[in-house]
C-alpha cells in the first residue's frame, strides 16, 4: 500500500479516537477548580459542579447545553459567575450560599428546568439571554439582594417561589399559567407590588407582605387563593375570576378595606378574619356555591352574599358590630337546608377580632420559638428561686 494511501487512514483513525475521547469526557460529571476552565464540549451530559475553594471570577465557556445540573453552592469567595455560551440547562441551575457573588451573567441562557437562587447577600440583578429565560419548570428566589427580576420572562411554570428579598419592591411578570404553586412572601419590606397582567390560571396561590397584587386576567384557581399577613394591602380585586376550587382566605391584613370578586360563582372554604379595617363585605355578588365551610370574623358593618344558595360545610360568623340582619340570612339558609353543616352567627362579639400578628417582613415562622424561649426563661427563674430558697433555709438551720 502506498504511503499516500496509508496516511489518510491513519489521520482518520486518530480523529475517530480523539472524538471518542471528547465524547467520553463530555458524558462524565465535571468539577471546576479553575477560573477559566477548558470544557471542549458543546453538550455536557453529566453535572457541572464548582469546587468550594474557587475564588474571584469564574467564566464557563464552551458548553451550549448541559443535560445534567449546574451546581454552585458554598463557594463563599466567588465574586462573579458568567457564561456566553450556555443556552440551556436540562436539570437544576442552583446557586446557594454565595456570600460575595455580586455579578451573574448568562447572556445566552434561555431555558432551565429548575432555577434555585438562595442566600445570595450581594446579588442585585440577573442577566439571562437577550430576551431572558423563557422556559422553566420551577423557580425559587430566596434571601437575595435582588431588586430586578426582568430577566425572567416565563409564560408557564409549575412552581414559582419568591421570598425574603428585601430590595424587591416590584415584580412584573408575563406568566400565563401556574400549574402548581405561586408563593410570594416577605419581599420589599411589605411594600412590594406584584403585576401579573397575563395570568389566566393558577393552582395554589399564597401571598404575604405585599402592598399590591394585580391579576386582571385570572379566571380560575384550581386549588387555593390565600392572602395572609399583608399589612399594607388595602384592596384586592379579581374582575374575571369565576372559580376557586379549594379555599379563599383573607387573614390578618390590617389595612384591607375592599375585596371584590364580581363574577365569582363557586368557591371552596371561605375565610375572612382579622382584617380590622374591612367593615364592608360586599364583594361577592354572584357567589352561589361554597364547597366547604365559611368563617367570617371582623368589625363588619355590612355583609352581603345575596346569591348564596349552598354551603356544603359549616358556617361560623362573628362581628364586633351588630350584624343581626345578616345572621338572619344564615339562619334562614340553615332552615332551608342550604347549609349542610353547623351554623353559628354572633353579633356584637368583643372577641371577633383576634390578636393579630405583626404582619411585618419575614415568613412569621419564629413566633413560636419566641414563646418557647419566654417559657424556658420563666422556668429557669423558677428553678433558680427554688435553689436559692433551699440554700437560705440550709444556712438558717446551721445557724440554729
Amino acid at each position: 500500500m502506498r504511503f499516500n494511501q496509508v496516511l489518510p487512514a491513519v489521520l482518520a483513525l486518530g480523529a475517530t479516537v480523539n472524538a471518542q475521547r471528547d465524547d467520553d469526557s463530555c458524558s462524565e460529571d465535571i468539577t471546576i477548580r479553575d477560573n477559566n476552565p477548558t470544557i471542549n464540549c458543546e453538550v455536557v451530559r453529566g453535572d457541572i459542579t464548582v469546587d468550594e475553594s474557587l475564588a474571584g471570577e469564574l467564566i464557563i465557556n464552551g458548553p451550549e447545553e448541559i443535560r445534567g445540573n449546574l451546581i454552585v453552592n458554598n463557594v463563599t469567595r466567588l465574586i462573579s459567575l458568567s457564561s456566553s455560551t450556555i443556552s440551556s440547562i436540562n436539570g437544576r441551575f442552583e446557586l446557594q450560599d454565595l456570600t460575595l457573588l455580586s455579578n451573574l451573567q448568562f447572556s445566552s441562557l434561555r431555558s432551565v428546568e429548575d432555577l434555585v437562587l438562595a442566600r445570595l447577600a450581594q446579588l442585585g440583578s440577573l442577566t439571562f439571554g437577550t430576551t431572558g429565560v423563557t422556559r422553566a419548570s420551577t423557580i425559587r428566589i430566596s434571601d437575595t439582594h435582588i431588586s430586578d427580576l426582568s430577566g425572567l420572562r416565563i409564560a408557564t411554570v409549575d412552581s414559582l417561589q419568591i421570598d425574603n428579598n428585601d430590595r424587591l419592591i416590584l415584580f412584573s411578570s408575563d406568566l400565563v399559567n401556574i400549574t402548581d404553586t405561586l408563593q410570594i412572601i416577605a419581599n420589599g419590606n411589605d411594600n412590594m407590588t406584584v403585576e401579573m397582567n397575563q395570568l389566566e390560571t393558577a393552582a395554589e396561590v399564597q401571598i404575604s407582605n405585599v402592598a399590591n397584587f394585580e391579576v386582571p386576567a385570572l379566571t380560575e384557581v384550581s386549588a387555593s387563593l390565600k392572602f395572609e399577613n399583608n399589612p399594607q394591602l388595602s384592596s384586592f380585586t379579581a374582575p374575571n375570576l369565576t372559580e376557586i376550587a379549594e379555599s379563599l382566605t383573607f387573614n390578618n391584613n390590617r389595612e384591607l378595606r375592599n375585596i371584590s370578586f364580581p363574577v365569582l360563582t363557586s368557591s371552596g372554604d371561605l375565610t375572612v378574619e382579622n382584617n380590622a379595617n374591612l367593615i364592608a363585605l360586599e364583594g361577592f355578588p354572584e357567589l352561589t356555591r361554597i364547597e366547604g365551610g365559611v368563617r367570617l370574623a371582623g368589625n363588619f358593618e355590612s355583609v352581603e352574599i345575596p346569591e348564596l344558595s349552598l354551603v356544603t360545610g359549616g358556617v361560623n360568623v362573628t362581628s364586633s358590630t351588630d350584624i343581626e340582619e345578616f345572621c338572619e340570612f344564615f339562619d334562614d339558609a340553615k332552615s332551608r337546608g342550604d347549609i349542610r353543616g353547623e351554623e353559628q352567627c354572633t353579633s356584637e362579639d368583643p372577641d371577633a377580632i383576634g390578636e393579630e400578628a405583626d404582619g411585618g417582613s419575614g415568613s412569621g415562622s419564629g413566633s413560636g420559638d419566641d414563646d418557647e424561649d419566654e417559657e424556658d426563661a420563666a422556668g429557669i427563674v423558677s428553678v433558680n428561686m427554688a435553689v436559692l430558697t433551699a440554700a437560705v433555709l440550709a444556712g438558717l438551720t446551721q445557724l440554729l
